[in-house]
């Protein structure tokens, strides 16, 4: 198998001699986080760092910075580093054949990079002036958590977090660290969506921090797509202002790959959610998950394509969903439900319940009510640690 040769020459010389794919996996990590124009120029360039052990990679858009450790056997010529376009050297390596040999030599900052006949020209800048977020010597809250586990929080509750909202701190996810879980919040004023799965938090006593984090929704769908290892277990570092994680993975050829990804936190408070969810509900309905989601999908067809207002009238084990438009369109289905209170009809946006029941694993989804003006609660009947609050519509 060939392998990539780079050689870096801006005030420092580095010489790495590396597979193709190996670099390529270790630059996919970052591509979702270097922005290709930033109004700071070097923050569009990953920095390159090489020792005999490692080859480290960092990128950065002053909120969020992913730093990928590549393992190394004798792969480093010339330790040194430097900093590159991270999108001319991700799409020229991605271009480039498999098991494909590249020579980068850089001087000036200027760097030659060279395949077979193939030669590119890239201008470069300082490393000694990429910008780093350090944690330091921070007082740290460590809650150590199953990839899976985390990925099922992140996934239930992301469709209610906030969008272009004035109010920041509702544009991310609010995580609260207790004892043995954690718990992952969202809500966008209408709606709320709340999950807690099992952690474990060894110095939960002992750390200052405090218990409760905003997440920036970067940092959010960032983590998310690093957990493809279900049964393996994540360490998140909880700081006064950060956010911060550590993942190994291994790559085909048998290497290690680590990757740290720390965030800034939103500086905000976030509302106290405990008030929102209804505790007083007298009315209480059970829903065959599948029929409810098929039926209001087809309600929602006929309904107001801005409001997207559907009416649920509950009666003696019935429920009858109606849907209308400014046309005069009308959708209706009736369901049979496991429903003993006194009859109440209640108008929600069809796409919040949808939604909801999207995320559910579970054969029966529950509904308590009180009033047809207060919101209702929403769950799975088999799992009551996973709730959802949605606010009534006025039509």
């Amino acid at each position: 198998m060939n392998d990539i040769i780079i050689i870096f020459y801006p005030r420092f010389t580095l010489e790495l001699k590396i597979h193709k794919d190996d670099l390529l996996d270790a630059l996919n990590f970052l591509s979702s986080i270097v922005e290709r124009r930033h109004s700071i120029s070097i923050l569009s360039n990953v920095k390159c760092q090489l020792s005999d052990k490692e080859l480290v990679l960092t990128g950065s858009d002053l909120e969020i910075q992913t730093v990928v450790r590549l393992e190394l056997n004798g792969e480093c010529i010339t330790p040194g580093e430097t900093t590159i376009p991270f999108r001319k050297l991700y799409d020229i390596c991605k271009s480039l054949p498999n098991e494909a040999m590249i020579k980068l030599e850089n001087s000036d900052n200027r760097c030659l990079l060279q395949c077979n006949k193939s030669k590119f020209t890239i201008s470069t800048l300082s490393a000694l002036d990429y910008p780093l977020i350090n944690l330091g010597q921070r007082n740290v809250l460590e809650v150590n958590i199953q990839q899976g586990h985390l990925k099922t929080a992140f996934d239930k509750v992301a469709f209610s977090m906030a969008v272009n909202d004035v109010r920041f701190y509702l544009t991310g996810t609010l995580l609260e660290v207790k004892q043995n879980s954690l718990k992952a919040i969202t809500t966008d004023g209408h709606r709320l969506s709340c999950a807690e799965v099992p952690s474990e938090c060894p110095n939960y006593e002992n750390a200052l921090v405090q218990r409760h984090i905003i997440a920036p929704k970067k940092a959010v769908m960032e983590l998310n797509k690093l957990m493809t290892q279900p049964d393996q277990t994540v360490n998140l570092k909880f700081c006064p202002d950060f956010l911060s994680c550590s993942l190994d993975y291994k790559l085909k050829s048998g290497k290690t790959i680590c990757v740290e990804v720390t965030s800034k936190l939103i500086d905000g408070k976030f509302p106290d959610y405990e008030r929102v969810i209804p505790r007083d509900t007298n009315k209480v309905a059970n829903i065959d998950t599948s029929a409810f989601k098929q039926a209001l999908q087809r309600v929602a067809i006929l309904s107001n394509e801005k409001l997207r207002s559907v009416s649920l009238s509950f009666t003696q084990d019935n429920l009858t969903i109606n849907g209308q438009n400014t046309e005069n369109d009308e959708a209706k289905e009736e369901l049979s439900i496991g429903y003993q209170n006194d009859d109440i009809t209640i108008s929600f946006n069809a796409q919040y319940l949808i939604d909801i029941v999207n995320t559910l694993n579970s054969q029966e989804v529950e509904m308590c009510m009180s009033e047809d003006t207060r919101s209702t609660l929403v769950m799975a009947k088999s799992d009551a640690s996973t709730l959802f609050v949605v606010m009534p519509m006025r039509v």
